[in-house]
Parts: C-alpha cells; sequence; structure tokens
C-alpha cells in the first residue's frame, strides 16, 4: 500500500469554527491488487488519520474521481478526538486516456470544507511508443520498441505489409501508472521497384511493333507504357507500341500493389525507329528486275520466309508473317 500522510493546516481564516491552529492528519491507502489495471472496476481504497475540531464538531470526508466534480461523501463520520479509518472504493473514468485523479476535501458540515492533498496516476495509454514501424523486403520483422524508457523486444512472423498487435505494455502501481496499453505495429508497403528495358537506341523500321519491358517484383501494381512520338507529341499506350518510324519517350506507370506503392507517370528513356539504311538502296540498284528476292541484309532467297524488309526488282517490301 502507498501512504501519503498529510499534516494540513487550516487557512480559513474569516470561519469562526476552523481556527488556523486546527490540525488535521490525513493518510490515503490505496490497494494494489491484480485488477489495478482494469478501469472497468472498482478500485478500493481507505483514508484514515487523527481528526480533532476545536469545538468537537462531527466531520465528513468527500472525494472526487477523474475531475468528474461530483464530490461523493464517505457516509462514515469523523469524531472529532478520534481516529479514523473510512473505506471506499473509486471508479474510473475508462474513456480518460491521460491522467487519472483522486481528490479529497473534508467538511464539518456547517459550509467549511478543506482541500486535501489527493493522488493521481498517469494512463499508460497515452504513452508514445516508437520503434514500431518497418517496410516490407519480404523478410519476417523483429521490433525493439521504447516506451516510457523501457526497451521491449518482439520477434514476430510478420511478413506481409499491414498493422499488427505484437503485445501490450500495463501500468505499474509502485510507478503511479495505470492502464493497459496495446503494441501495435506496422509494416508498411516499400517503395515500388522497375527495371526497363527500351529497344535499342536506332531500331530500323521493319514495320513490326517496338516496344518496352518493364520487370516489376509479385506484389506491385499494374504497369503502364506510354509513347510518345517527338515530333507530333502523339501518345500510344502499353498495348499498342509504335511501329512506324520516328522519335519516342517513354513513360511508365505504376498503379499501388498489394506490397509496394505506386508511381506517377515517370520518363524513362528514348528510342528511334529509323526508316532503312542507304546500303539498301545501293542494293536495290545490284538486283533490279533479275527477279530475285533479298533480305535486308543482301542475303538472296527464293521467297520470303520470315517477316522482315525484302528487296525485289528493285523495290522494298516489308512482309509481315
Amino acid at each position: 500500500m502507498k501512504k501519503f500522510t498529510l499534516l494540513l493546516i487550516a487557512l480559513i481564516a474569516c470561519v469562526s469554527v476552523m481556527q488556523a491552529d486546527d490540525v488535521f492528519t490525513c493518510n490515503v491507502d490505496v490497494y494494489n491488487f491484480d485488477g489495478w489495471n482494469d478501469m472497468t472496476v472498482a478500485h478500493p481504497a481507505h483514508i484514515w488519520g487523527y481528526y480533532e475540531h476545536p469545538y468537537g464538531q462531527a466531520g465528513y470526508i468527500e472525494y472526487c474521481v477523474d475531475g468528474e466534480w461530483e464530490w461523493i461523501r464517505i457516509e462514515n463520520e469523523l469524531i472529532s478526538g478520534e481516529d479514523y479509518d473510512l473505506p471506499f472504493n473509486m471508479m474510473f473514468n475508462s474513456d480518460i486516456t491521460t491522467e487519472h485523479t483522486l481528490e479529497l476535501r473534508f467538511t464539518d458540515g456547517l459550509g467549511n470544507y478543506i482541500d486535501l492533498e489527493g493522488l493521481s496516476w498517469a494512463d499508460v495509454r497515452s504513452y508514445e511508443a516508437t520503434g514500431t514501424d518497418a517496410v516490407y523486403n519480404g523478410e519476417a520483422k523483429t521490433f525493439v520498441v521504447n516506451i516510457n524508457g523501457e526497451t521491449l523486444t518482439f520477434v514476430t512472423e510478420f511478413v506481409v505489409p499491414g498493422e499488427y498487435t505484437v503485445g501490450t505494455y500495463e501500468g505499474d502501481y509502485d510507478d503511479n501508472t495505470i492502464g493497459i496499453k496495446d503494441i501495435i505495429v506496422t509494416i508498411d508497403k516499400a517503395p515500388c521497384e522497375y527495371e526497363v528495358q527500351l529497344p535499342l537506341q536506332e531500331t530500323e523500321y521493319d514495320g513490326q511493333p517496338h516496344g518496352a519491358t518493364v520487370t516489376v517484383p509479385e506484389g506491385s501494381g499494374e504497369v503502364t507504357i506510354i509513347y510518345e512520338n517527338t515530333e507530333t507529341g502523339e501518345r500510344e499506350s502499353t498495348t499498342e507500341a509504335p511501329t512506324e518510324p520516328g522519335i519516342y519517350d517513354v513513360y511508365i506507370s505504376i498503379t499501388e500493389g498489394e506490397y509496394y506503392y505506386g508511381i506517377g507517370e515517370t520518363y524513362v528513356g528514348q528510342f528511334e525507329i529509323v526508316d532503312g539504311v542507304t546500303a539498301v538502296n545501293e542494293l536495290a540498284d545490284d538486283t533490279k528486275d533479275n527477279g530475285a528476292w533479298y533480305t535486308i541484309d543482301g542475303i538472296r532467297v527464293a521467297a520470303p520466309t520470315l517477316s522482315g524488309i525484302y528487296i525485289h526488282n528493285g523495290k522494298k517490301y516489308v512482309i509481315v508473317k
């Protein structure tokens, strides 16, 4: 039990009943029991000491819990010149999460009151816990939590992003604290990771689409690729990679996924689709009107069998198979 011994000297000079040299001793005991941190149950206490009224007047002790301004009188009278020991039960307001208080006062029943020193307990639910955040990386997390000057370690099997309760922090009667705080930890989504592979800086025109490849880890969101023709400003989406000659700026965006945050539209590079080379025209002159087919590299074939650019009778043909 905690004992708080108070020597109170009345300072009500204008009241004829209580003089400045009146003596009132008061001790408060609050019991440390198994349900100390449960603020939904009554907390037993008692107040005791010695009371002597200068004119033999009986008195009463009143108490108020958590500043509710509802003073409750302990019905047992204080008899002047005698010791007293008065039990009572405190009911805390469980909605208060900062500090719980017990206020006390004495009254002689004649309208005179003297405030007595009360007690207070910090509610641990108001304490800030640090070290409760981590970022997803595919591995289970260990949290080292600091709260009220104490270090608590929680080894978990939690891997994926989410909010988890790993334990509790409880008030301590001997430290004038009360209540129970859930230790909640969070694994946050990670920043988006990606790799981009662009076509060659100069890709020869062959009538086929040429686009970028974006690789993201499992748990990422949907990828969108945008190709912007630098000359016309026209844009084509992922499913319509460019086929025509031109210079293209490439942008990507990724929606938020299960394990990773997304990214807004981001420039990732540029490439060009070029329309043939001079060697093709020279090859065309050499092969004009002979009826043969040649690849863009000048290799003679019986007939086109694969998609690509071919020379036939001095003209270029784009064959799509």
